[in-house]
C-alpha cells in the first residue's frame, strides 16, 4: 500500500473515522433506546398481568365470600381464616413480583452505567486523536515551509 503524505488526505481520513465513530455511537444509543423501550414494555405487561390476576382473584374471593356468608351463618371464624390465607398468598405474590421488577431495574441501571463508561472512553480517545492530528498538521506545515525556504534559497 503506497504511503500518502498528503495532509488533506490524513485530515479527510480522520474526519471519516470520526464520522464512523459517531455513527457507531448513534447505533449504540439506538440499541440502548430499543432495549430500554423493550424493558419498559415488559414491565408494563407484567404490571398489567398482575393487575388482571389480582382483579380476577379479588372478584373470585368476593363471590365466594358472598356465597359462604349466605349459606353459612355459624362458621364466620373459619371463613375469616380462609380469607386471611388467600390474602397472605396474594401478598407473597405481589412481593415476589416487586422483587423481580426491582431486579430488572437494577440490571438495566447497571447496563446503562456500563454503556455510559464506554461512550466516555470513546469521547476521550477522540479528544486525544484530535490533538495528535493537529500536531501532525503543524509538523507538516513546518516541513513544507522549510522545503520552500530551501527551494527559494532563503536558508
Amino acid at each position: 500500500m503506497p504511503v500518502n503524505n498528503d495532509p488533506m488526505s490524513d485530515a479527510t481520513d480522520l474526519k471519516t473515522e470520526v464520522h464512523s465513530t459517531h455513527q457507531r455511537i448513534d447505533a449504540l444509543r439506538d440499541r440502548m433506546d430499543q432495549n430500554t423501550t423493550f424493558l419498559i414494555q415488559r414491565m408494563d405487561n407484567m404490571q398489567a398481568e398482575l393487575r388482571k390476576e389480582i382483579t380476577s382473584s379479588v372478584a373470585a374471593l368476593r363471590t365466594e365470600i358472598g356465597g359462604l356468608r349466605s349459606e353459612m351463618t355459624g362458621s364466620v371464624a373459619a371463613l375469616r381464616t380462609e380469607v386471611g390465607g388467600l390474602r397472605s398468598e396474594m401478598t407473597g405474590s405481589v412481593a415476589t413480583l416487586r422483587t423481580e421488577i426491582g431486579g430488572l431495574r437494577s440490571e438495566m441501571a447497571g447496563s446503562m452505567a456500563e454503556l455510559r463508561k464506554g461512550i466516555e472512553s470513546v469521547d476521550k480517545s477522540l479528544g486525544a486523536a484530535k490533538i495528535w492530528a493537529m500536531t501532525l498538521c503543524y509538523t507538516l506545515v513546518g516541513a513544507i515551509l522549510i522545503v520552500i525556504a530551501r527551494g527559494l534559497k532563503w536558508l
